[in-house]
């Protein structure tokens, strides 16, 4: 088709009106159509053919997108499109051909050898004199090597009974669907595929391993374990199974067992790739964090191994190193596991962890290796089904968890965590408190959940408020517990109080110093004793700093607190003056005062932690502060600019003594 000089003067104006749109564009694309992406020089000749389209020119269109499939060197990307295009346009012939030539292109990429070679076959038988026969042919010259080697090796080694075209193709095909299904996460199509080929051959080692995984992926982690010991029995020798073995007893709620397989194996480790990188794995979900060490001076026993496979194994160690104590060996591991595979996001996930210093890690796996989704979304879907069940229910329903807790407490990832100490609390059987004792008083995962964990125990009234040795940003220091109730009921005042006491409030939290100033004045007029007026007065003086304000305030503080020693505001504040002065330990005797108190409001629990951190601050505390400002995360709402605020003198405390200008105040 011969293009106009209408044309091409439209073709120009429009490049240069959307160049800058042209992602846009493509994302407001219609539904109908179906977008690939392909490498940049081929997207930006697919955008024009898509362009065309949605200006009504569905020739032109497809003509460039003809010129595509003849030319474009990713000829799967093209044919995707193809595809797409075709069925939008109602065009079902040419979109089952691009159906067909894209499908095997894309196994052939995916090294599904036999998929490929199948499709091919298919798509030639049909349309024998397309554009794209000879791509084909080529494409068939190779899969058919490689399915022939495939297939001719697992006859080989016993597995597989079936000649090439007599069965063996279609069963390796069949195997090839199989683990695209799983990789796609459709556990229960793959697990079809898998017992279709185990009626054929049963022993087929590969489909009975992936029969597990997929089993504890489907969330049947009694079959899936069940599956596993058969498999065992079924080929005693087998290293790979039994490594598989060990991390299902385990999963599933019998760690001694477990243990005990693990115990077997370790004395005498496989040295085949496969089977290695499973026990390690294994080991690592055990927590055995010096057998994986000990181990990790083997690998270069295990020859050969590709990339994909030592690159776990790599991960691993940076785990167990990490967790006993090496943390240079294993960042160095961290760096190495991420140069073979980039990509690898838990080691990413664990080195961000540690550069943030929030407190995580080292992990190995994410809460799915340990729990499968379908699992997970039924246990929450029950509870929150009853949200009143009582204590016990979740651990009798789900023993499986309660098995795991611990361990998810000890190494599991953030959700993990944070899952695990949730069952653990609304649980509160026995079992799951003294788990969170262990984790409370531990040094792994970080201090905001472990001191959660701590309130929860004292809550429980299996320990009091201390204080307590606790670790807190690397090291262990001592730590109070708050003993009283929050409240969150107001306090009753005279209407006419509350009203002016509120102006203030807000006036104050705005900035608006001096009509907070005018408010509270207002109250003193009328009341000139009323302490909450009185303290906040004092304190709109601090914050302006005006001439001898700031020394006014602390005057009024403390006459304040001379007046109503029991009046916790002006209390804390005269605690922060005193720790600014120096006098350290007066300064936590006025605040321990306020400790033992049996309840406190939700604003005076928030000044306490407030002027914890200040305190903790003004003796360069960096740890002790951590810990106030964490328990005050746990009470604080969502947009409380007082956490910030103390959050950034956290920061600026640290950054000056790491700088050496000593402590700030």
């Amino acid at each position: 088709m011969a293009r106009s000089s209408q044309q091409k003067q439209k073709h120009k104006q429009r490049k240069l009106r959307q160049r800058k749109a042209r992602e846009q564009r493509k994302n407001a694309r219609s539904a109908s159509l179906i977008v690939p992406k392909p490498s940049a020089k081929t997207a930006r000749k697919l955008g024009e053919v898509f362009e065309w389209l949605e200006e009504g020119d569905t020739d032109y269109a497809l003509e460039l997108l003809e010129t595509l499939v003849k030319s474009s060197p990713r000829v799967a990307a093209v044919a995707e499109a193809e595809l797409g295009i075709y069925q939008s346009l109602g065009n079902h012939e040419q979109a089952s051909h691009a159906a067909k030539f894209g499908y095997a292109h894309a196994a052939l990429f995916c090294a599904r050898s036999c998929i490929a070679l199948i499709q091919f076959r298919k798509f030639l038988d049909r349309w024998p004199n397309h554009d794209l026969a000879a791509k084909a042919n080529q494409a068939i010259e190779i899969c058919e090597t490689e399915s022939r080697r495939r297939v001719r090796d697992a006859n080989e080694k016993g597995v597989l009974g079936l000649e090439f075209e007599e069965g063996g193709l279609a069963f390796y095909a069949r195997h090839e669907e199989s683990l695209e299904q799983m990789t796609g996460g459709n556990m229960s199509e793959a697990i079809a595929l898998i017992e279709q080929n185990l009626a054929i051959e049963p022993q087929f080692m590969s489909s009975r391993n992936n029969l597990v995984i997929c089993r504890f992926y489907q969330g049947e982690l009694e079959k899936a374990v069940q599956t596993a010991r058969a498999t065992c029995e079924f080929s005693p020798e087998n290293r790979f199974a039994q490594a598989n073995l060990i991390k299902f007893e385990f999963l599933t709620g019998n760690p001694v067992k477990a243990n005990e397989l693990a115990g077997a194996m370790i004395a005498d480790p496989p040295t085949e790739q496969d089977s290695y990188t499973s026990m390690v794995e294994a080991l690592s979900f055990l927590g055995r964090d010096e057998d994986i060490v000990v181990l990790s001076q083997m690998l270069e026993k295990v020859t050969p191994i590709d990339d994909d496979k030592k690159c776990l194994v790599l991960h691993h160690f940076a785990v167990a190193n990490f967790r006993s104590g090496d943390k240079d060996a294993a960042i160095e591991l961290w760096n190495h596991c991420l140069e073979l595979c980039p990509d690898h996001a838990v080691a990413q996930e664990n080195l961000h962890d540690l550069e943030m210093n929030i407190g995580h890690a080292a992990w190995s796996e994410p809460i799915n290796k340990w729990l499968p989704r379908p699992f997970l979304l039924g246990i929450n879907k029950r509870y929150e089904d009853d949200p009143t069940r009582v204590s016990g229910t979740l651990a009798r329903e789900n023993p499986v968890v309660a098995t795991l807790v611990p361990a998810l407490l000890d190494r599991g990832d953030p959700t993990a965590r944070e899952f695990a100490l949730n069952f653990a609390c609304t649980d509160a059987t026995p079992q799951m408190l003294e788990a969170l004792k262990d984790f409370a008083f531990s040094t792994r995962g970080p201090d905001l959940l472990r001191h959660k964990a701590m309130m929860k125990l004292k809550e429980e009234s299996l320990i009091d408020a201390g204080p307590h040795r606790f670790f807190s940003r690397g090291s262990w220091t001592s730590i109070k517990l708050i003993a009283a109730e929050i409240t969150y009921e107001p306090v009753e005042v005279e209407p006419w109080k509350s009203e002016l006491l509120k102006e203030g409030y807000w006036a104050m939290a705005q900035g608006k110093l001096d009509i907070a100033e005018s408010a509270f004045r207002r109250v003193l007029d009328r009341d000139p004793d009323c302490r909450s007026a009185r303290f906040n007065l004092a304190s709109v003086w601090q914050r302006r700093g005006r001439g001898d304000e700031v020394k006014d305030a602390e005057q009024e503080m403390r006459r304040l607190h001379s007046e109503h020693p029991d009046y916790s505001f002006a209390a804390m504040a005269v605690a922060i003056m005193e720790a600014q002065e120096g006098n350290f330990d007066r300064a936590k005797d006025l605040l321990g005062d306020i400790l033992e108190k049996s309840k406190l409001h939700y604003s005076e629990a928030m000044m306490l932690f407030s002027s914890q951190v200040q305190v903790a601050l003004a003796q360069n505390d960096s740890r002790a502060a951590e810990t106030a400002w964490n328990a005050m995360r746990q009470i604080a709402e969502d947009d409380d600019p007082m956490v910030s605020q103390l959050r950034d003198m956290i920061e600026t405390n640290l950054l000056a003594t790491h700088s050496g200008l000593g402590k700030l105040t």
